[in-house]
């Protein structure tokens, strides 16, 4: 028995067996972008990678990674890395493109991803409360003051039956 150390992770190689080749790393990992997205794609030197963009499994027939992917849609990317003709196992990354929503849109919608623009007409300790002429939502833990006109993606939770961005959502002051 032998261990393989490729790319910092440990692959554990019995004796006879044929050599392990890593899964490509996909950069960045599963989100969601409003207008487009670059993603690389990289996998342990000296191998081959394939792709493909239509949800399919890659195979050595599918395209060749040469260089950063441009996303403009709701997009599964797939890649293997093939080493001494060894196929890696398929490693996957899912994009998805949000379109901007009414803040009572994204209300109706639900617990989930969501995009929307909006005032911010009160701040709290966690946060801050942001309107339009539709309705209002909180945005936990997010950072902006009163008057700021922002953009707000990520994902909505409940809390006391309410619906509100969850921290972690990325806020974009883009004018007062």
């Amino acid at each position: 028995n032998k261990f393989i150390q490729i790319s910092k992770a440990v692959f554990y190689k019995a004796a006879g067996s044929e050599a392990v080749t890593a899964k490509p790393i996909i950069t960045p990992s599963s989100c969601t972008f409003e207008e487009s997205l670059e993603v690389t794609i990289s996998a342990e030197e000296g191998a081959t990678i394939y792709y493909t963009v239509d949800g399919t499994e890659p195979t050595t027939e599918s395209n060749e990674y040469a260089e950063a992917l441009t996303i403009e849609e709701t997009t599964t990317v797939n890649a293997i890395a093939v080493l001494d003709g060894v196929e890696s196992s398929v490693a996957s990354a899912e994009y998805t493109k949000l379109e901007a929503k009414t803040i009572e849109e994204v209300i109706a919608a639900g617990v989930g991803e969501a995009l929307t623009t909006g005032t911010v007409v009160a701040t709290y300790n966690s946060g801050f409360l942001m309107g339009d002429e539709t309705g209002h939502i909180l945005v936990y833990r997010g950072k902006a003051n009163i008057g700021d006109v922002v953009k707000v993606m990520g994902t909505t939770s409940k809390y006391n039956s309410l619906l509100q961005f969850a921290e972690g959502a990325t806020v974009i002051t883009t004018g007062t």
